[in-house]
């Protein structure tokens, strides 16, 4: 209860028991109290002790509980603890392959050696993506990637290499002996999925090279055998096969094989 309260109670009670003291009749000189009728007097005596003692018993106890309790007000709520998000299972990312790391040439490599090649260190200027290839079962000494992004920066590279400003510079070669290799040339080819471009022979430091300039994809593949007294007819079958040589549209399919140059 508060102590205000508790005062007002004994406040009233002391003013009822003094009110039933002088009611019987006190005549101090001039002032005098007229006496009060007797029913009044012991009702005004009884409710004035019980409000006394009242007030003094609820200050007893409010003593020993230590104070009048807490201070009325706000008292501020602890925020409930936040629960830890519970964080979804993820799966582990798939282990990189070499396609994954040759970014989107490596979709044009065939698959029978995309494994054995590598993102190129050192791209040509203008280049947009590279690889490089080395020997393996199904490729020749080294095979280079090179994507560029478009037609012309491509034909530029390509024919940069042989020095000349365009293909046609170069004599026409069906790319098919030994002998189409050592004079040099070029055939333009053109393949049944739309594929199409040109592919320069030649041999330089006694070492049978074979170029394609892949118009559609605008890709440069260069390949290369350690020597020309190697297997040439099993390096030129390669070469001339687009399904096994690259570069293909889709390493996922096989449709990439490539019409016979010389058209």
């Amino acid at each position: 209860m508060p102590t205000a309260l508790k005062i007002l109670l004994f406040v009233i009670g002391a003013l009822l028991l003094v009110l039933a003291f002088i009611g019987g009749g006190v005549s101090i000189r001039e002032f005098s109290v007229p006496r009060m009728q007797r029913i009044p007097r012991l009702f005004a005596a009884g409710a004035g002790t019980v409000l006394v003692l009242t007030s003094v018993v609820l200050f007893a106890v409010t003593e020993e509980e230590g104070g009048d309790g807490p201070v009325t007000g706000s008292t501020p709520t602890p925020s409930p603890t936040a629960s830890t998000p519970t964080q979804a299972p993820t799966s582990s990312p798939p282990p990189s392959s070499p396609t994954n790391s040759l970014g989107e040439i490596g979709q044009h490599i065939p698959q029978n050696f995309v494994d054995d090649c590598r993102p190129m260190s050192d791209l040509p200027q203008g280049a947009v993506e590279g690889a490089e290839c080395d020997r393996s079962p199904d490729a020749p000494e080294y095979v280079d990637y090179i994507s560029f992004p478009d037609s012309p920066s491509m034909n530029s590279y390509a024919t940069g290499l042989l020095g000349v400003t365009d293909v046609s510079e170069l004599p026409k070669s069906n790319c098919k002996t030994r002998e189409d290799f050592e004079n040099g040339g070029y055939s333009n080819y053109e393949t049944e999925n739309g594929q199409h471009g040109f592919i320069i022979c030649a041999v330089v430091d006694n070492k049978p090279i074979a170029l394609w300039a892949e118009e559609f994809l605008s890709i440069v593949a260069m390949a290369e055998e350690e020597h020309l007294d190697v297997d040439l007819e099993a390096f030129i079958n390669w070469a001339m096969d687009m399904e096994k040589s690259g570069p293909v549209l889709d390493n996922s399919s096989s449709a990439a094989t490539a019409a016979a140059p010389g058209s």
